[in-house]
C-alpha cells in the first residue's frame, strides 16, 4: 500500500471509521457459507461452491437477499423465503455456540488505538445484530467502541446499496450530536460489493484481502488502497507515523487524487 494513502487520517480530514464485520473484523465468512449450504441441503437444493459464493457477490448479501437469489435460480415460491431465513439464523446460532468465529489478529489493537485517539467508529454489516453481539461476546472493550451499528436486523437493502453505511453514519451522528459527512468517513471492507457500497455512500474505501486474493476486484469496486489484512503495519500507518514525505495538505491531496482516492477538499 502506498505510504500516503492513509495520511489524511493524520491531518484530521477523516472524522470516523466504518467497518464491515464478516471477513473484515471477524473470520466468519466460512461459518455463514457452511450454514447456508446446510439449509440448502435440508431442502434438497444444490450446494453453492465457495468460488460462486465469492465471485457472484453472494458473500456480501444478508440472509434474505441470499435466499431471494437462490429462490430465483431454483424456481422456489416466495412463501419459503421466511422459513429459509429463520433456518439459517438457527443454524448460525448453533454453529457459533460450538465453534465461534475468531476475531482477526490486530483488530482489537486497531479498534482500541482508534478509541484512544477519539476517532469514532461504526459497523455496517449483513449479519443480524444478535450475530454481531455473539461475535464480540467476551470482548467488552471492543463492543464499547463498536456499539453503533447497522445490521441485517434493520431490514435495509444489501450491499452494494449504501443503505447500511448511510444508516450507520446517521446513528453515529445522532449519538455524538455531530454532523460528520460521508466524505469524512473511511470504511474498511473485504468484498467488491462492500467497497462499492462505501463509494455509493460517498465514503472512502480500503480493501482487505481476507476473503479474496485478488486485489483487482477490490480496486474495481472503488478501493483507493488494498492491504493483505489488518496488521501491525496497517495500524502504524493509520496511527503511528506522521506523513513521511512531510507534504502539505494541498500537495497531499494532489497525490491522493493521483492515486484515484476521493479526498475531502483542503482549504
Amino acid at each position: 500500500m502506498h505510504p500516503l494513502v492513509l495520511s489524511y487520517l493524520y491531518m484530521g480530514l477523516i472524522k470516523a471509521i466504518a467497518f464491515d464485520v464478516d471477513g473484515t473484523l471477524v473470520d466468519s465468512d466460512q461459518t455463514h457459507f457452511d450454514a447456508f449450504n446446510a439449509v440448502l441441503s435440508r431442502h434438497n437444493l444444490p450446494a453453492i461452491d465457495w468460488g460462486t459464493y465469492v465471485s457472484k457477490g453472494l458473500i456480501s448479501y444478508d440472509d434474505t437477499r441470499f435466499f431471494s437469489e437462490i429462490t430465483g435460480w431454483q424456481g422456489l415460491r416466495e412463501i419459503y423465503l421466511e422459513g429459509l431465513v429463520k433456518e439459517k439464523e438457527s443454524e448460525m446460532k448453533t454453529r457459533m455456540e460450538t465453534n465461534p468465529p475468531k476475531i482477526y489478529p490486530y483488530v482489537a489493537g486497531l479498534v482500541q488505538c482508534l478509541g484512544q485517539r477519539k476517532i469514532p467508529m461504526f459497523l455496517a454489516t449483513g449479519s443480524e445484530r444478535e450475530e454481531v453481539q455473539q461475535y464480540f461476546r467476551g470482548h467488552p472493550r471492543l463492543m464499547r467502541h463498536l456499539s453503533i451499528m447497522a445490521t441485517a436486523s434493520d431490514k435495509l437493502p444489501s450491499k452494494p446499496d449504501p443503505a447500511l453505511f448511510n444508516k450507520g453514519l446517521e446513528r453515529l451522528n445522532a449519538a455524538l450530536q455531530r454532523n460528520i459527512s460521508p466524505d469524512e468517513v473511511v470504511g474498511i471492507e473485504d468484498t467488491a460489493k462492500g467497497i462499492l457500497a462505501l463509494r455509493n455512500a460517498g465514503m472512502h474505501a480500503i480493501g482487505v484481502l481476507n476473503t479474496t486474493d485478488n486485489a483487482q476486484t477490490l480496486y474495481a469496486g472503488g478501493a483507493c488502497a488494498v492491504v493483505s489484512t489488518i496488521s501491525r503495519s496497517f495500524i502504524s500507518r493509520v496511527l503511528g507515523v506522521q506523513d513521511q514525505a512531510g507534504m502539505q495538505p494541498k500537495a497531499l491531496q494532489q497525490e491522493l487524487r493521483r492515486l484515484k482516492c476521493f479526498v475531502p477538499q483542503v482549504a
